[in-house]
């Protein structure tokens, strides 16, 4: 038996005739990502994330049962912690 295919797994990787797949590190800050990737891209687990999420820290949207965190956010932290200001 195969296990899933992550989207961290293919960052960067595309199929013939797709667009690259999109992840936190990608140039477009459009669109969300899982929260599996915003833990992996912010260094920190998965339940710091969610619980983050349940006291308004992190923003998030809910698709179906499937909470996600926007890109730009990580794009925005980045930036602050690299001016200093995180």
């Amino acid at each position: 038996m195969t296990r899933p295919v992550r989207l961290s797994d293919r960052l960067g990787k595309t199929r013939p005739n797709q667009q690259p797949v999109d992840g936190p590190g990608s140039t477009d800050v459009h669109g969300f990502v899982s929260v599996a990737d915003a833990a992996a891209f912010l260094g920190l687990g998965q339940s710091t994330v969610y619980a983050m999420i349940d006291k308004g820290l992190i923003p998030h949207a809910q698709f179906g049962r499937s909470k996600r965190v926007p890109k730009r956010f990580l794009v925005d932290t980045e930036s602050e912690a690299l001016r200093g200001r995180g």
